[in-house]
């Protein structure tokens, strides 16, 4: 056969054309008009017959793979092959200083202790609307002395955990057993972090035994009682026990089970605020109202774990095994744990500056507007359910606050007037706003490396006009001098910096006054050593006030006197020209931003000369 086709060839086209050229190649053939002919139509159906195989086969492939699935089925099944279970939608959440006031009765009338039941109502809003808020744990009072009762946690705080969402239960009775025995939820709004499960063992008993979730196992044998549960194919989860055997007792045959869990409206219920009680709390058969003192607004709602999510998070799980060794391992268990951390980056404390041996620094992003509050709250979660649990022992983690690292651009762009009606100034904003854009759009992450060539590309491509562009890139750190005082700083850069030369200044600094004059900060021409400048006069105020490395990117001032700072701002400004202009890589906690009073863009008019040499 002179042409080939492959059975997993998708183009109908291509395919009809090449059984063609086949026939044509044919003695019995040569001349035929396949057009004009029946015989097209059987072309017709044997290229859709291939094509359609084709398809086929591709996509049954393609689904077979986790790095390249696309059906979310398909996707969590291959999850869980690796032991990981994508995350359900969580509910939002909130904690509240909870009071009732009894200082209007006699002592001798007052309760030893009052009991705030599980499933009390709170009601709070946002700009979405109003939201129901529910306790999934009671909590207990004592009188302060003055009729005042507080509500504690177990931890002895005066915080009460409230949840958003609206309660509902499932029941299932067991009729039969089966190796494979499922019962479907048919509820995509379940939040299976806070689900229970309770077992009757009649459809008619008051008594129950309590399940509890399989990953909270700590020893598993015939009597134990675990339940299970995944997210099914069509989005519902299913329900599922041991046999005795795999992961602990099965409910018997006439059993009675009954599920509550929280139907909740996932994001949909952050930063709701204004909690008040549903109802008042009868304490002694008397309706007492319910105060609420403190209140965080609520956080922590996210909806079902995204496919490209379980993509990234799955493998990463199943290579850390339950227990955190490397940075990989935490990194991957707080963005799978904690949806309201936006992004978070780990490192060793071997690669840690200065070197911290024996520790693991970790710093989150957290959305903008999240409260300092709900911040170490998150923390505190990671420290004692997690990190406190399964890492190696004598490893400390600490965490540290992302650090903003500004860049400044200074772009030159080559432009031919006579291919635009634009003006300069026109050309040169459409750049500056082109740059912002970008920097929107790609960075504000830990870890994200700028470079310099996709920027100017697409910068090139702004206008046809635009000939040609080149970019000067400093790196700036802010830091906030503590004005009147002599004191010492250490500045750290993300990258390396250019050493020393004769002809350029490496380091500077923005305007401050010190000793009643307008100064910077610069380096010495050649050297490394910093001196403070004074630009109206020209003359050196301060010949030596500390020194720049080159190779770490640190800068350490061991005397710095300022008394005020100029421009309004309540920080100075260091700038500095990285070694690598082409690509910065941020180390650690630094991400990269854009210092939009320092975009700036210069056009110039290339004009071609055209001269004859006779």
């Amino acid at each position: 056969m002179a042409t080939n086709i492959t059975s997993t060839q998708l183009d109908f086209d291509n395919i009809k054309t090449s059984l063609k050229r086949y026939f044509a190649q044919q003695s019995e053939f040569s001349d035929y008009d396949f057009e004009a002919s029946g015989l097209n139509n059987i072309l017709d159906v044997l290229a859709y017959n291939t094509h359609f195989n084709g398809l086929v086969a591709n996509f049954a492939t393609n689904e077979s793979f986790l790095n390249t699935a696309q059906l979310r089925s398909s996707v969590v099944s291959h999850a869980e092959a690796l032991g990981y279970r994508p995350r359900s939608k969580m509910s939002a959440n909130s904690t509240l200083e909870v009071s009732i006031n009894l200082s209007g009765v006699s002592v001798p009338l007052r309760p030893a202790s009052i009991t705030l039941p599980i499933g009390t109502t709170f009601t709070a809003s946002n700009e979405n609307g109003s939201y129901t808020f529910r306790t999934k744990i009671s909590y207990n009072a004592t009188d302060d002395g003055n009729g005042i009762y507080t509500f504690f946690d177990d931890n002895a705080e005066a915080k009460v955990l409230v949840y958003e969402g609206i309660e509902k239960t499932k029941t299932f009775f067991v009729d039969s057993l089966s190796e494979n025995q499922v019962y479907v939820i048919p509820d995509k709004t379940i939040d299976t972090a806070i689900m229970k499960v309770s077992v009757f063992n009649s459809p008619t008993s008051s008594t129950f035994e309590t399940y509890t979730f399989l990953e909270d196992a700590i020893k598993v044998d015939a009597t134990t009682t675990y339940f299970d549960i995944k997210e099914a194919p069509n989005g519902y989860y299913e329900l599922n026990f041991g046999d005795g055997k795999s992961f602990g007792k099965s409910p018997k045959v006439g059993s009675k089970i009954v599920v509550t869990y929280n139907s909740t409206s996932a994001q949909a219920g952050n930063l709701c605020s204004g909690f008040s009680a549903v109802s008042d709390l009868q304490v002694n058969g008397v309706d007492r109202p319910i105060l609420i003192g403190g209140q965080v607004s609520s956080y922590g709602g996210s909806d079902v774990e995204t496919i490209e999510s379980v993509r990234k998070l799955a493998p990463i799980q199943f290579s850390a095994q339950q227990r955190l060794v490397t940075a990989i391992d935490y990194k991957g268990m707080i963005e799978s744990k904690f949806p309201v951390v936006e992004d978070v980056t780990v490192w060793g404390g071997e690669d840690n500056f200065p070197i911290d041996y024996g520790k693991v620094y970790i710093s989150l992003k957290f959305p903008t507007g999240t409260s300092n509050l709900i911040q170490q709250q998150t923390k505190n979660k990671i420290k004692t359910h997690f990190t406190d649990s399964l890492a190696i022992m004598s490893i400390d983690n600490v965490f540290v606050e992302p650090e903003m690292s500004f860049l400044e651009l200074q772009t030159n762009f080559y432009y031919n007037n006579s291919l635009t009606s634009k003006t300069q100034s026109t050309l040169e904003n459409s750049v500056k706003i082109a740059i912002s854009n970008h920097f929107t759009s790609n960075y504000g992450k830990f870890e994200k490396k700028f470079r310099r060539s996709p920027l100017l590309t697409e910068i090139d491509d702004l206008d046809k006009s635009i000939l040609a562009s080149r970019m000067d890139i400093k790196v700036q750190q802010r830091f906030n001098p503590a004005l009147g005082q002599n004191l010492a700083y250490d500045i750290n850069f993300p990258v390396a910096l250019s050493s020393t030369n004769t002809s350029d200044y490496i380091i500077s600094s923005s305007m401050f006054i010190f000793n009643g004059e307008n100064c910077i900060f610069r380096n010495k021409l050649g050297k490394n050593t910093i001196e403070i400048f004074e630009p109206n006069t020209g003359k050196v105020v301060s010949g030596n006030i500390g020194e720049y490395d080159f190779l770490t990117g640190s800068l350490s001032l061991t005397t710095f006197f300022p008394t005020a700072i100029v421009g309004g701002l309540p920080y100075i400004k260091v700038s500095a020209t990285p070694l690598d202009q082409g690509v910065l890589s941020p180390l650690r906690n630094f991400i990269f931003t854009l210092d939009e009073s320092e975009n700036k863009a210069f056009g110039n008019v290339e004009t071609n000369e055209i001269k004859i040499v006779l």
